[in-house]
């Protein structure tokens, strides 16, 4: 176990899987494109119309949004931004 989920008294990815990574990658809806805004990502919280999502090297990103959908066999969080 390494690094945050050591801290966190659970396996790392690296041991989960056959160490296939199992996270999913956050994309924002923009132009009618989506556009990666994190990979790796391990906790996303939403607060009111905050999102907040944290990969699995501690990086997070905080969007005024919402999640429009996730799709766990691609591994794909979309979300929508609020102007």
């Amino acid at each position: 176990m390494t690094g945050r989920h050591l801290e966190q008294g659970r396996p790392g990815p690296e041991t989960q899987g056959g160490g296939n990574m199992c996270e999913a990658h956050a994309f924002v809806l923009q132009d009618d494109r989506e556009v990666k805004l994190l990979e790796s990502v391990d906790e996303l919280e939403v607060n009111g119309e905050e999102i907040r999502l944290v990969n699995i090297f501690g990086e997070q990103k905080i969007i005024k949004g919402k999640l429009k959908r996730y799709h766990n066999s691609e591994r794909k969080i979309l979300l929508e931004p609020i102007q």
